[in-house]
């Protein structure tokens, strides 16, 4: 597989817990040089992460329950509608241990 196929479909994602916002403004830099098409990041930061993608056409998206998957589904349901007022127009959901 060519190289600019492959980027094209990896979500390339800054999870960290101790990514400050310059660690992201510079990941998301990184993202429109490289040519990702999506990116995940944490909750609090999508709103910044799409200010900055979202004149490049790169969606942001989320994870949900992250990072055991242990919240409920009522939690999850939540979680996911403020993810999406934000700016993610993607959702991963972390189900581990079911």
């Amino acid at each position: 597989m060519e190289k600019e196929k492959l980027i094209e479909i990896i979500d390339y994602t800054m999870l960290a817990p101790t990514a400050s916002k310059d660690d992201l403004k510079q990941f998301c830099l990184g993202t429109i040089t490289y040519g990702f098409r999506t990116v995940f990041v944490n909750p609090w930061y999508i709103p910044y992460a799409f200010t900055i993608l979202s004149p490049h056409d790169i969606k942001v998206g989320a994870p949900i329950g992250f990072s055991l998957g242990g919240a409920t589904t009522r939690v999850k349901v939540e979680e996911t509608k403020a993810a999406i007022e934000d700016g993610a127009s993607e959702i991963g959901s972390s189900t581990w241990g079911r």
